[in-house]
């Protein structure tokens, strides 16, 4: 029995396995192999596909030499100069005796957590290793990447997984897990996941094991279900708090909000990312609404008080 995550028993094998992204997995057919491409930057939001692109490269290139001809470094646990200089170039250093012909490849995930320091020492690695090595940098903010870095590399940005193929993908290992879902739960687990595959795989497999264990697994999962497993709030109870925040009063409004966060478990940022989903911008008022929005969503990540951000909240449609 696989015991694995889902997130890693149905990762890509092949660049055929990769959903979505057909101009970027085309472009990396055509070069055939790792020795042939260039340099390559992957930015995008999280969960696109951008480390399982270039593994899925990777293992039909190497096949069995794929552990010893790849270095993986998460950039957000070695974000130091000393990663840099030691791990990497000792790898890049040093050359296979079984795949002699062969290039390695370095991987760098999360490489935004990278230093200055860290990102100019890595540049001049590229540079004198290229003969025999590949650098492969992924990273959600290309911002963040130095520009003599990005000039060195081909530059691939990743977007979500549209709605068909993220639908694809869970039907495929929903057909596979033998889970029993229904199409109000398959369209709950895209909208949840807002493009990202990994949050929609981990989703659907918290629900069909949620359902597994109890009296009624054989039941069809459905919205109620998936929203049940994910602790984020329900269109329904969006819509509520919406009317509330519109048309009741001030002390209603934030009496209401409250208790509905306390007794469903809900996340303010979660709540204040839902309502500006179904708020139009298209005036004055909302503008300034949802620019209070931006001013909330901050102050709760700097660790402010939950009843006075949503204070803040309801005087923002006062």
């Amino acid at each position: 029995m696989d015991s694995r995550p889902w997130v890693d028993k149905y990762r890509p094998e092949s660049l055929e396995d990769v959903k979505g992204h057909t101009d970027i997995v085309c472009m990396l057919k055509n070069y055939g192999s790792i020795s042939k491409i260039p340099h390559l930057l992957f930015h995008g939001p999280p969960g696109t596909g951008k480390t399982s692109t270039i593994h899925a490269m990777a293992r039909s290139s190497y096949k069995k030499s794929f552990q010893t001809m790849v270095l993986e470094i998460n950039a957000s646990d070695e974000r130091g100069v000393e990663t840099v200089l030691t791990t990497i170039k000792v790898f890049v250093g040093t050359r296979s005796f079984i795949n002699m012909d062969e290039v390695k490849l370095v991987i760098l995930d999360e490489a935004d957590a990278l230093t200055v320091s860290a990102q100019s020492a890595l540049r001049r690695i590229i540079e004198k290793n290229t003969k025999n090595v590949r650098f492969c940098i992924c990273c959600n903010y290309i911002g963040r990447i130095s520009s003599a870095l990005q000039s060195r590399c081909t530059t691939l940005r990743f977007s979500g997984l549209t709605k068909d193929k993220l639908e694809e993908k869970i039907l495929e290992i929903s057909s596979i897990e033998n889970i029993n879902i229904n199409i109000k739960g398959l369209k709950s687990i895209v909208d949840l996941s807002m493009g990202d595959t990994r949050r929609a795989i981990n989703l659907l497999q918290t629900v069909g094991m949620s359902t597994s264990m109890s009296a009624i697994h054989s039941a069809e999962i459905g919205s109620r279900e998936v929203y049940m497993c994910s602790g984020c709030p329900t269109p329904e109870d969006i819509e509520s708090i919406k009317d509330v925040l519109i048309g009741g009063s001030f002390s209603f409004a934030f009496h209401f909000i409250s208790n509905i966060i306390v007794s469903k478990g809900y996340s303010l940022t979660e709540v204040i990312t839902n309502l500006s989903r179904i708020i139009q911008v298209e005036d004055e008022l909302s503008i300034r609404i949802a620019d209070e929005f931006s001013n909330i969503e901050y102050r709760i990540c700097k660790g402010g008080s939950d009843r006075m951000n949503i204070g803040a909240l309801v005087s923002s449609f006062h």
